[in-house]
């Protein structure tokens, strides 16, 4: 038998004779060089091997027959593949009628689109027209006056008279020439290049006045007032007095009064406005001045609201 030989490029797209697969490693006849599988060359009768060679090409009766055995197993086959064809020819038929039609209808569609565009257009372009028109004829310059015709007449446009009798004496105005007045809010002399210096006009309520604090220390019998500040307590038992509240703070700030308030739910709680000087305010705030679960906070004065006077 012929030796194996590898498959080069020829015989990479070759394909054995006998079972038509490709071959890939095969041998090769002396005379045709036709490709077998090793396995299909020992099992082929009409394939001869005699002294390592393998031949294919001598006909034989047994290779003759095989031969017209193959080509009646072919012949046995073109039934079934042309009835295949046919039938896939009916559905891509159908298919392509379907499409068709679709296709008819996009045009429809398309055409009838483009005339309504067209439609739109022209009357758009009219209206435009018609706009332009109606502006043209709105002009004073084309309006009559209906009991002064020669209101929106020239000069040139007026008719003449004729009858010396209506004619009318114009008061001749002499025209005066003042040369020397001058604005004296504008500067003709300024250049356009240069630029003007504009002032900021201020409103009043910006204009504050200025405010001082005298430092002076030689009035010992003039004293100054000490600033004050406020502090609100609430939640509070109701009928708490206000010489209570004032007692927790009196030892240590004896300057302290007490004012109650009037509180939303006087049934629930009981509120106090405490004034303290204002360098005591944050050490009257301190927790442990106040009873557990009091709530003290600065207490805030309403805006007070500008009244018109009747």
């Amino acid at each position: 038998m012929a030796p194996k030989t590898d498959a080069n490029k020829d015989e990479r797209n070759q394909t054995c004779k006998k079972c038509k697969s490709r071959v890939v490693s095969g041998v090769k006849c002396g005379i045709c060089a036709a490709v077998f599988h090793p396995s299909c060359a020992k099992n082929s009768a009409y394939v001869k091997i005699s002294d390592d060679i393998v031949k294919c090409c001598e006909k034989t009766y047994e290779n003759q027959m095989d031969d017209e055995f193959e080509d009646a197993l072919d012949f046995d086959e073109l039934p079934k593949h042309f009835k295949y064809i046919l039938r896939q020819k009916d559905i891509i038929i159908a298919e392509l009628r379907e499409k068709n039609e679709i296709l008819k209808d996009q045009v429809k569609l398309y055409k009838t689109f483009s005339r309504l565009q067209l439609d739109d257009l022209e009357g758009d372009k009219q209206q435009v027209e018609k706009n332009k028109l109606d502006d043209k004829q709105c002009t004073p310059q084309n309006q009559v006056h209906a009991k002064n015709p020669n209101k929106q007449r020239t000069a040139d446009q007026m008719p003449k008279m004729t009858n010396p009798n209506h004619t009318t004496k114009q008061k001749q105005i002499k025209q005066i020439n003042t040369p020397d007045i001058r604005n004296a809010d504008t500067d003709n002399s300024r250049k356009e290049s240069e630029w003007n210096e504009v002032r900021i006009r201020q409103r009043k309520s910006s204009q504050r006045v200025p405010q001082v604090v005298g430092t002076n220390t030689q009035f010992p019998s003039i004293k100054v007032a000490p600033k004050k500040a406020f502090i609100y307590v609430s939640r509070l038992a109701p009928g708490t007095s206000a010489a209570e509240v004032c007692g927790l703070l009196k030892s240590k700030f004896p300057e302290t009064t007490c004012q109650e308030l009037d509180s939303k739910h006087p049934e629930f709680y009981t509120s106090f406005k405490v004034t303290v000087d204002l360098h005591n305010f944050n050490s009257a705030l301190d927790a442990n001045n106040w009873p557990s679960g009091c709530y003290v906070t600065r207490y805030f004065h309403r805006a007070t609201t500008r009244q018109t006077p009747s």
